[in-house]
């Protein structure tokens, strides 16, 4: 690391990990709290659900960061929000009326990963522009507290919770770390690498809410391309027009910005 970063910059690098831990543990939790979502929405469900950050993000970076947004942003902001909760309700209501229960434990689940995407999101922006360091020393030090957050996780947090999942048992996990990847896996984890890379040089140029609303056209391609195989959403039109709600409200947000 030393010979590739030169010993100045790595001496900046360690202060940087520090301050960038509590942003690592807070994407890391969400992000595992968004994957163990995945077992009870689908795609589209969790990116609509998702844009519930742009409230609170704006709210954050109100009381945090000391931003201040005027009045028309406010209002798109609110409408993204009530189209959000009003999903959730509409969607809720449907199971209900098929007499199935309400996946609370993955609404938690969904809850969760954006309360945590939220405060890791505030906490990243004030600490990226705290300092000029260049971006890839700072994104470096991020990593690393990914990595030890990961570590943590899988040998102490995992293993307690989930014996069955214990990668150091060879009798439920053969192959270890890489038991049970597949071509799919490798897609995902470069998918996600890209998108954390480019999600924090965004966070650094511009703010939080900026990026969420740059990601409405990703929200509007997953969610359409889920109306293919979800039967829920084609019967009941109202989840679609609701969805197109979120995303026009991002969309006005952009605009008015």
């Amino acid at each position: 690391v030393s010979s590739f970063l030169g010993a100045d910059k790595l001496s900046a690098l360690w202060p940087l990990c520090i301050k960038f831990f509590p942003v690592a543990l807070c994407f890391a939790v969400g992000l595992s709290l968004k994957m163990m979502a995945v077992d009870h929405f689908q795609a589209g469900t969790i990116k609509i659900v998702g844009q519930l950050r742009l409230g609170l993000v704006a709210l954050a970076s109100t009381i945090i960061l000391s931003r201040r947004y005027s009045p028309q942003q406010w209002m798109a902001i609110s409408a993204v929000t009530v189209f959000c909760m009003l999903f959730v309700q509409v969607k809720g209501r449907g199971r209900k009326r098929q007499g199935k229960d309400a996946k609370w434990t993955g609404l938690s689940q969904l809850l969760g990963w954006v309360c945590m995407n939220v405060v890791g999101g505030t906490l990243a922006e004030k600490t990226y522009k705290s300092s000029d360091v260049p971006y890839y020393i700072q994104k470096s030090a991020q990593d690393m507290g990914h990595l030890a957050t990961s570590l943590l996780m899988l040998f102490l947090v995992v293993p307690h919770f989930n014996p069955s999942e214990d990668i150091r048992n060879p009798s439920v996990r053969p192959d270890g770390f890489f038991d049970s990847w597949d071509v799919r896996t490798w897609f995902v984890v470069g998918f996600l690498f890209l998108d954390a890379w480019i999600s924090n040089l965004l966070l650094k140029e511009f703010s939080g809410v900026t990026r969420g609303v740059a990601k409405a056209a990703g929200v509007a391609i997953v969610y359409f391309a889920s109306l293919l195989y979800s039967k829920d959403r084609r019967a009941n039109p109202k989840l679609t027009w609701i969805a197109m709600g979120v995303i026009l409200g991002s969309m006005i947000f952009s605009i008015v910005s």
